[in-house]
């Protein structure tokens, strides 16, 4: 027989004034006795006017129990029909990348039809909690309708959420919770051993990126990939890497990978115009496609043409020849004129320049901004090299032993800067850090010094180059779509019995009420003392 259960069974504590309701009840007894010689006078009238005697009215006292107690029972909840059990439901759903391994729509789609199929066995009013965890936590609270809606329509591709404890959590916060998690066992953590578990997909070999260091000489066209490519496999694999996207087109790159293992692959690009550069592997076939590429977003170049500018003298001419050198590293060409107007550097050798250091990106040799006639004041014949910068980032690791210079202009001529070069009448070389731009410049002509023979010429120029530009580049380097290499791994990460589907239990439901049948009793009750 299903019994009615009490929602607050202390209120019966109130029964206990039925004892009083009995007590005000009785007839009040008279306060004293009088003798009378006229009783038989007194009845004869009291029957003519057809009272009743004061005394104990059962049926009105019966009535009142019964109002009073119908009160105090409907005052402690009483329902019917009722089972015991959870009465609300936390659902963890795993919306991480490994989702999307395989046939990834169809594995997406059998866990929402899990979560639909899950809910619609709950009543329409049963409260749900849904976290869905990929990057983070999201937590909705709601119906099942708004539960389903809430669902992104595809998996996120990164999740570092422990399932376990996020269901142990939920599990103990209140008394009266089912916790159900719909996950496929794969990637970072695995599933909890504790409530309902659903599991979806199956496990499977993967390859994929799983770091990325990146090397970018901007200004210049070089930009350096170190990337690590892991195998989640038992089997030997040969890929094949390749990039586009704002560099020179590469042929494909073989890589051996050996089972479980790792590999480095290094790839030296050259950049065209810049922007999304995506590295990927080449017909690769594991299903996987979220850690199959990577992509930077690399800045555009800067105008690639070096001009020049010289004094026009007769002879070799040296700042045409370091601008050629240069120009193969930007890919630009070496102009003169008013084509140097869009040039991104310029080189300038002797003569007269009137523009202040640091005003412009470019690098000067024996050059002078007034034009007075210089005397032999104004000039040091073969100074002597005595020391070079070793920390500055344009003369560190080079060798500047072997420099030696024929005429050069005094420190006046070249400007305040930081002494890259140093002679023992001062400084032959300084760098100048302007407002907007870094220049270089140099106390000697090229033509009057060997330091276009030296090797470490070219690496000086580039460096010079590249400083000129420093703190200009706007991209991020990061790298997008990187996973984690436990996201990655798409093989079981705990013992088989750990991945056995537990079904959602039976949850509780709440009886119908029985409040409004007891007061419309005890109404009723009282309506009929009344006439009693």
């Amino acid at each position: 027989m299903d019994l009615p259960s009490l929602t607050s069974p202390e209120n019966l504590g109130w029964l206990l004034l039925l004892r009083v309701l009995f007590w005000l009840s009785r007839p009040v007894r008279p306060r004293q006795a009088t003798t009378t010689p006229h009783l038989t006078q007194w009845l004869r009238a009291r029957a003519r006017l057809r009272r009743r005697p004061v005394r104990f009215r059962w049926l009105r006292f019966v009535l009142l129990m019964i109002a009073f107690t119908s009160s105090v029972i409907a005052f402690c909840g009483p329902t019917r029909g009722g089972v015991e059990g959870p009465r609300s439901l936390a659902v963890v759903m795993d919306v991480s990348g490994s989702l999307a391994a395989g046939d990834g729509a169809s594995t997406w789609s059998e866990a929402r039809q899990v979560l639909r199929d899950g809910l619609a066995q709950l009543p329409g009013s049963f409260p749900i909690r849904l976290a869905i965890c990929g990057a983070g936590v999201a937590a909705i609270e709601g119906s099942a309708a708004e539960v389903l809606a809430a669902l992104p329509e595809a998996p996120s591709g990164a999740g570092e959420t422990d399932l376990a404890a996020l269901a142990t959590q939920l599990r103990g916060l209140e008394g009266e919770v089912a916790v159900w998690t719909i996950t496929d066992g794969l990637g970072p953590t695995a599933p909890p051993r504790h409530g309902a578990l659903s599991i979806v997909g199956e496990p499977r070999a993967n390859h994929g990126f799983t770091a990325v260091e990146v090397d970018d000489r901007w200004p210049l066209r070089e930009v350096n990939l170190v990337l690590e490519l892991r195998s989640f496999d038992g089997a030997p694999r040969t890929l094949a890497v390749t990039a586009e996207g704002g560099v020179e087109p590469l042929t494909p790159v073989s890589v051996e990978v050996g089972p479980g293992a790792s590999a480095r692959v290094e790839l030296s690009l050259v950049r065209t115009a810049g922007g999304r550069l995506r590295v990927h592997l080449v017909d690769h076939d594991d299903g996987f496609r979220l850690d199959d590429e990577v992509a930077v977003d690399l800045p555009v170049p800067p105008p690639a043409d070096i001009a020049i500018h010289d004094d026009g003298s007769e002879g070799v001419s040296w700042v045409q020849t370091a601008a050629e050198v240069l120009a193969a590293e930007t890919g630009g060409e070496v102009v003169r004129g008013a084509a140097a107007e869009t040039a991104g550097f310029l080189l300038v050798d002797g003569g007269i320049f009137p523009q202040a250091a640091g005003s412009m990106r470019f690098l000067t040799f024996g050059t002078r901004a007034g034009s007075g006639e210089l005397t032999t004041d104004d000039l040091v014949a073969q100074p002597r090299v005595i020391d070079w910068a070793r920390d500055d980032p344009i003369t560190r690791g080079l060798d500047l032993s072997g420099l030696t210079v024929e005429t050069c202009l005094r420190r006046d001529f070249i400007g305040s800067g930081e002494a890259l070069v140093a002679a023992e009448h001062g400084p032959l070389m300084v760098v100048d850090e302007g407002q907007e731009w870094t220049s270089v410049h140099a106390a000697f002509r090229l033509g009057d010094s060997n330091l276009p023979l030296l090797p470490a010429f070219p690496q000086l120029l580039r460096r010079c180059y590249s400083r000129s530009f420093q703190g200009q580049a706007e991209a991020s380097l990061a790298p997008r779509n990187l996973l984690s290499p436990a996201e990655s791994d798409l093989r079981r990460l705990a013992p088989e019995e750990a991945y056995l589907e537990r079904p959602l239990g039976p949850v509780g439901r709440p009886g119908t009420s029985l409040v409004v049948p007891l007061l419309l009793l005890a109404l009723a009750a009282l309506a009929v003392r009344v006439y009693a």
